[in-house]
């Protein structure tokens, strides 16, 4: 039996939004179909339901925060009306857009492609890094956020107060001024979020704080890691 499979159509064109829903729900038998139009709750809608699958307005891609609490991120569709060149261009970068007419031809090859995508996690992440630098990823000063757990605490993060980070299998630990907080976000999508700089592949430090980042980084190399389990945390799926 497949798994269930929930879907999220952000669209301004409530036409094919509508129209976008309803071939979805005729092919999803398990799971569900929700869309909306872009504006400041989508980003909350978006974590609350932590859909499977996101087909994204390219016209409404600005206002979504990509920083997804306490989940994997979706397998991202891009929709466009008629920019053919930036259609091509994520195509170039390995992901997956389409023009809207068109879209509704491959959508069985869509949920064949997400429900590769959502066996292999680390995949997954690397194409919301991709999806994530492409849509756009604020500078820290102007108040970029990063999920953490403090402890059993859920916390938000101002990017620019992380100094820096170290990769622990798939999440990471965030050394801040006076303490160390672990994020369920790989490196690679930590790395565009916090405009980090890489010292081998597992060590990020803070480029705009490089001195004050040295020692935390020290610190972070040479300290054992988190011995909690990913499922040991509260309210994570």
């Amino acid at each position: 039996m497949k798994p269930a499979v929930l879907a999220f159509v952000i669209d301004n064109d409530i036409r094919v939004q509508q129209a976008l829903c309803d071939e979805l729900r005729r092919r999803l038998v398990l799971g569900g179909v929700e869309g909306t139009c872009s504006g400041p709750h989508v980003t909350e809608r978006l974590q609350e339901l932590k859909p499977d699958l996101l087909f994204l307005d390219l016209s409404a891609a600005g206002q979504i925060e990509i920083q997804l609490r306490s989940a994997l991120p979706p397998a991202i569709v891009f929709l466009s009306a008629d920019d053919h060149a930036m259609i091509r261009e994520l195509h170039s970068l390995g992901l997956n857009a389409w023009t809207k007419p068109e879209v509704f031809d491959e959508l069985d090859a869509i949920l064949r492609w997400a429900e590769r995508l959502r066996s292999n996690p680390d995949r997954l992440w690397d194409e919301w890094t991709q999806a994530a630098n492409r849509i756009g990823t604020r500078h820290p000063a102007d108040g970029s956020k990063v999920w953490a757990f403090d402890g059993n605490r859920e916390v938000l993060i101002d990017a620019g107060d992380v100094l820096a980070a170290k990769s622990i299998g798939r999440m990471t630990e965030l050394a801040l001024t006076d303490r160390i907080v672990l994020s369920l976000y790989p490196i690679s999508f930590l790395k565009a979020q916090l405009h980090a700089r890489g010292l081998g592949r597992r060590l990020l430090i803070n480029p705009h704080k490089p001195w004050r980042s040295l020692l935390p980084a020290l610190r972070l190399l040479w300290r054992a890691p988190t011995p909690r389990k990913l499922k040991d945390r509260p309210n994570l799926t």
